[in-house]
C-alpha cells in the first residue's frame, strides 16, 4: 500500500510480518534506532528527522526519500539505494556504507566525519559544506560532485578519481591519497596542485606521477582493474587458493561489493543451484551484454557443473536453460582437476590472461 502515514512502531511491526513495500509513506516520529531492515522499499517516503542510530539496512530502497535532519550515527548500510535522497544536515558520523548508491543525493551540510564508504556511488551528489573529516572513501564514484565549502581534512581517498579542486573554501589538508587514486586522475592538469593541497610532499607527488605516466596504458589499466570473486562459502578453500595464485601474479585490486570492473563468477553446483542466484546472474549478464560489456563477467568452473553437455542438468530450474548455455559457453577456465598442479596452473594462466586483456 502506498501513501500511508504510520508510526515507526507500526512500520517495524509490518516488517516483522513480512511486508516490504512502503512507497511514499510518511513515518511519523521515526525512532528506528538499532532496527534491522532488509529488502524493504521506502521509495519517495518522508522520514524527516528519523533516528536510525546503529540501524542496519540491507538491500533497501530509499530512493528520493526525504531524510533531512536524520541521524545515522554508527549505522550500517549494505547494498541500499539512496539515489536522489534528501539528506540535508543529516548526522552520518561513523556510518558504514558498502555497495550502495548515493548518486544525485543532497548531502548539503551533512556530518560524515569518520564515515566509511566503500564501493558507493556518489556521482552528481551535493556535498556542499559537508564535513568528511577523517572519512574513508574507497572505490567511490565522485564524478560530478559539488564539494564547495566541504571539509575533507584527514580523509582517506582510496582508489577513486579525485574530486574537483579550485574551490577556495574547501578544506583539503592532510588527506591520505593512495597511488590508485593518483593513477585514476593522471588526465587532470590540476593533479599536482591537488596533491600539494592535500599535504603530499611535492617531491613525492612528482615522483609518483612520473612513475605512473611511464607505464603503458595496458599495464596501468590492468593494475587498476577492480576484481570481485562471486562464490558460495562451500567453495571457500578452492576460491582462496585461486585468489592467492592470482595475487601472486599481480591481480591485487580485490573488491567485495557491487562496484567492479571484472567479476570472476565461480560456477559450481553449490553456487548455481539457488533460483535467486540464477535470477540475479541472468539480469546482470543481460544488462552487461546490452551495454556492450559482455567481458565483465568471467565464469570459471570449480567442479563438473557443466560436464553434462549443452543442455541444462535435471536439477536446473525450468525456464533458465538459456542462462546455463550462456555460462557454459563463456567459461574461461576449469579448476575441476584441482589435484593436478599443472592443470591448476594452466587454468589460472587462462584466467589471468583474460583479466589483463
Amino acid at each position: 500500500m502506498e501513501g500511508r502515514k504510520i508510526s515507526a512502531r507500526r512500520l517495524l511491526a509490518l516488517v516483522g510480518r513480512g511486508e516490504q513495500s512502503f512507497r511514499r509513506t510518511t513515518v511519523a516520529d521515526a525512532d528506528l534506532r538499532g532496527a534491522h531492515l532488509e529488502g524493504i522499499d521506502l521509495w519517495g517516503s518522508d522520514l524527516t528527522g528519523a533516528d536510525l542510530t546503529g540501524a542496519t539496512l540491507v538491500d533497501c530502497s530509499l530512493q528520493r526519500c526525504n531524510l533531512a535532519g536524520s541521524c545515522w550515527v554508527g549505522a550500517h548500510l549494505e547494498g541500499s539505494n539512496l539515489w536522489g535522497a534528501n539528506l540535508t544536515d543529516a548526522r552520518m558520523n561513523r556510518v558504514h556504507v558498502t555497495g550502495g548508491d548515493l548518486s544525485s543525493a543532497t548531502l548539503t551540510g551533512a556530518q560524515l566525519w569518520g564515515a566509511h564508504l566503500q564501493a558507493v556511488g556518489l556521482r552528481g551528489s551535493d556535498l556542499r559544506r559537508a564535513d568528511l573529516s577523517g572519512a574513508w572513501l574507497q572505490h567511490v564514484d565522485l564524478e560530478g560532485i559539488d564539494i564547495d565549502g566541504a571539509i575533507l581534512t584527514g580523509a582517506a581517498l582510496i582508489d577513486v578519481e579525485l574530486p574537483p579542486t579550485g574551490v577556495a573554501s574547501t578544506q583539503l589538508g592532510q588527506i591520505t591519497v593512495d597511488w590508485r587514486s593518483v593513477a585514476r586522475s593522471l588526465h587532470r592538469p590540476d593533479l599536482p596542485e591537488w596533491l600539494d593541497q592535500s599535504g603530499m610532499p611535492r617531491v613525492a607527488a612528482t615522483y609518483l606521477i612520473d612513475a605512473l605516466q611511464s607505464m603503458t596504458d595496458i599495464d596501468l589499466s590492468a593494475m587498476l582493474r577492480a576484481v570481485c570473486l562471486f562464490h558460495d562459502p562451500a567453495d571457500g578453500a578452492l576460491v582462496q587458493r585461486i585468489r592467492d595464485h592470482l595475487t601472486e601474479h599481480g591481480i591485487k585490486n580485490w573488491v567485495t561489493a557491487s562496484r567492479f570492473d571484472r567479476l570472476i563468477l565461480c560456477c559450481s553446483r553449490a553456487t548455481l543451484h539457488r533460483p535467486e542466484v540464477q535470477q540475479q546472474l541472468d539480469s546482470m549478464i543481460q544488462a552487461f551484454d546490452v551495454e556492450g560489456r559482455g567481458d565483465v563477467v568471467l565464469p570459471i568452473a570449480l567442479d563438473d557443473v557443466f560436464a553434462g553437455g549443452r543442455e541444462a542438468p535435471s536439477w536446473w530450474p525450468a525456464g533458465r536453460g538459456t542462462l546455463y548455455r550462456t555460462l557454459r559457453s563463456r567459461v574461461v577456465a576449469s579448476f575441476a582437476a584441482t589435484d593436478d598442479p599443472a592443470q591448476f596452473a594452466e587454468a589460472a594462466g587462462k584466467l589471468i590472461e583474460r583479466l589483463r586483456g
